[in-house]
């Protein structure tokens, strides 16, 4: 069992002697499970991306707002963690400061669109591709435009849906481990 996560041990610590790089993880305003809002997430940002937000306008480019933040907590060269509606920060983050990335787990995100085949593959950032098998909007469809990703590999979920993630936490976390202890330091 690894180290238990609490407020007073999640500093600003982009690795770990045992998990390995600690990851950033955005969610979107669907997932209000306990355990991942403990986590460094952007619901403020998910939240204006989606105009759930009535008083806040995000007035700065999505990825300079995730860069401002990742800086803020001083977690450069972490793995970011990006389900769905996060791709639309994580995506325009990893295109134009990959520098700050030690790794990239995208599941299933949005903006795919954005950016050609040709520039995924120019990035070199280990990335773990996951998605559910049973997602019929995202999964497929971002799975094959990110494989160009040249050092990436690509994971399906058996059983889970679009957030596959929570779907099958286990198989989940599993993935997350293996991922976070094998990317180079």
């Amino acid at each position: 069992m690894g180290p238990q996560t609490s407020e007073s041990n999640m500093g600003p610590q982009t690795s770990d002697p045992i998990w390995g790089p600690r990851p950033v993880t955005q969610y979107g305003p669907q997932t209000s499970d306990p355990v991942w809002a403990l986590r460094s997430v952007i619901q403020y940002g998910a939240q204006t991306s989606l105009g759930l937000s009535k008083d806040v306008k995000l007035t700065v480019d999505k990825g300079e707002f995730l860069l401002n933040f990742i800086k803020a907590l001083k977690l450069e060269h972490s793995v970011i963690v990006s389900p769905s509606m996060s791709g639309t920060f994580a995506l325009p983050l990893l295109m134009k400061h990959p520098e700050v990335f030690r790794g990239y787990v995208p599941v299933a995100p949005t903006g795919i669109d954005l950016f050609t085949p040709e520039q995924f593959a120019k990035i070199e950032v280990p990335t773990l591709i996951v998605y559910g098998e049973n997602d019929q909007s995202l999964g497929e469809t971002s799975m094959k435009i990110l494989r160009n990703i040249p050092d990436s590999r690509v994971c399906v979920i058996e059983g889970a849906g679009h957030p596959a993630y929570l779907e099958k936490s286990t198989k989940w976390h599993n993935l997350m481990y293996n991922f976070l202890t094998n990317i180079p330091q």
